[in-house]
């Protein structure tokens, strides 16, 4: 179990829900270069965690050995799984992690699965692509650009699977899956 918050000093190991010291919580940047042996859940707190242009990969996949997860979370692991949805079918998000984009991206590395995140970006492309053999488990995935050509908010390859999540896309010409 590591633990990753928006408002992280840096430089701590991830093993405590704090947000400074040598064991504090991981920032977004460190989460996606963190090269944990073995099965890694990420437990990510409530907040926005904000970028730019830049598309986001995780530079450890799991493997079908040693699987890893994102969760978020808003004060105790797993509290974010009660939400349900609202009467006229959407997702509830509230407290649920922002992840914000400019231009930018975020993909879902084989062997992973990402639980109760918000993606959100205003890319031409694909805000979040799901890799082969990972999930996405309520989650939200929009795209928000104003091309009326292009946009996203969610793609898959290979044997992916999204269970019980929302995808938009502002754009006239883009798709929300």
């Amino acid at each position: 179990e590591l633990y990753v918050r928006s408002d992280a000093a840096g430089g701590g190991d991830g093993t405590t829900n704090t947000n400074s010291g040598a064991n504090g919580a991981l920032t977004w940047a460190e989460m996606l270069t963190n090269a944990t042996a073995g099965p890694c859940r990420y437990n990510v707190r409530v907040g926005t965690y904000a970028n730019t242009t830049a598309a986001n990969v995780f530079t450890t996949a799991g493997t079908t050995a040693l699987p890893r997860s994102i969760r978020g979370f808003n004060a105790t692991i797993g509290d974010l799984e009660a939400n349900g949805r609202t009467a006229g079918g959407a997702l509830i998000t509230t407290n649920f992690p922002s992840i914000t984009y400019t231009t930018g991206n975020l993909t879902i590395p084989a062997f992973m699965v990402a639980e109760q995140i918000s993606v959100t970006s205003a890319t031409t492309g694909v805000t979040c692509v799901i890799s082969d053999s990972a999930t996405a488990r309520r989650c939200v995935f929009a795209n928000t650009t104003a091309s009326s050509s292009s946009g996203r908010g969610v793609s898959t390859t290979g044997e992916s699977q999204i269970q019980d999540c929302d995808a938009n896309c502002s754009s006239t010409g883009g798709t929300a899956a």
